[in-house]
């Protein structure tokens, strides 16, 4: 016998409902709180049920997250682009961003954020982002993915990635070993010989001694900001500074995320940098993407 139409729609209506709610484990924990004292689970239960049920629910959700993901993506892109660039795309790349996508919860927006930017990239430009690229991303904790965006959006020169930590009596963040490490060990970037966070050593006035040195002038570019650090009297700069090197999937997650540039950091760096240095804002020429 047929379901009448109307009953599948009312039931995953509310399945959804229930699954925006609480989630999966707590819609199987509030059927087996409804259970008799006494009676056994295959008597209390029907499972023919609860399999159809399950089975609406999960489309429902796939279906709604991929809506919303795609409509995202496309809102992104404004007039530049309409449904049928889709066909563009390859089959392949579709079916693997579908199913990823189709596993993001309906309330993590930061995470379907991502698949929206990937999905619209991919529409301008297909081939920009790759299935290894979709991999990382579907296994990443919503934990990780916060924290890599955090670290980005400290980067400067985004071109030729480098990070300056804020000094060790700054109360603005900075990542500690456990979370480089961890952001190393996923596979989205390396540090290079100051990697660790060690930027220098302590001298007898436990100073920090900056370990590298550049040359006496240095252009430095945070957000739409230029700045050119000079050395007095031509002499060689010390930054406190260290290169990041993306790997290839890690450049483009890196393109997904949009960096907030703390003005407060900016200003902080600035600031310390001026107590040596002469430094100057310069104008960015600007290019055919902005």
């Amino acid at each position: 016998m047929e379901p009448d139409p109307q009953q599948v729609v009312d039931v995953a209506t509310k399945v959804l409902d229930v699954e925006l709610k609480h989630g999966p484990i707590r819609r199987i924990a509030s059927a087996l709180s409804r259970r008799k004292p006494n009676e056994q689970p295959l008597q209390q239960m029907n499972f023919r049920e609860e399999a159809v049920n399950a089975a609406l629910e999960n489309a429902v959700e796939r279906i709604a997250s991929q809506e919303l993901t795609v409509e995202q993506a496309f809102q992104i892109l404004g007039n530049v682009a309409t449904f049928d660039d889709l066909d563009k795309l390859n089959s392949t790349w579709q079916r693997h961003w579908s199913e990823s996508v189709s596993k993001v919860g309906i309330d993590d927006e930061e995470r379907r954020t991502w698949w929206a930017r990937l999905l619209a990239g991919e529409i301008q430009q297909p081939g920009t982002f790759s299935l290894r690229a979709m991999a990382l991303m579907d296994k990443l904790s919503t934990d990780e993915a916060q924290l890599f965006s955090k670290l980005c959006d400290y980067v400067w020169n985004p071109s030729n990635p480098v990070l300056i930590l804020p000094s060790e009596n700054s109360t603005l963040w900075k990542p500690d070993f456990a979370e480089s490490t961890l952001l190393e060990s996923i596979g989205l970037f390396k540090f290079d010989s100051l990697g660790g966070f060690t930027w220098g050593t302590r001298d007898n006035k436990a100073e920090v001694v900056p370990s590298q040195q550049v040359p006496a002038i240095v252009p430095m570019v945070f957000n739409d900001e230029a700045f050119v650090v000079v050395g007095p009297g031509g002499k060689q700069l010390r930054l406190r500074c260290g290169k990041l090197f993306f790997t290839d999937v890690g450049k483009e997650l890196f393109r997904l995320t949009t960096p907030r540039h703390p003005l407060n950091y900016r200003d902080e760096i600035v600031g310390e940098w001026r107590q040596s240095y002469t430094v100057q804002v310069v104008q960015i020429a600007p290019t055919l993407n902005s």
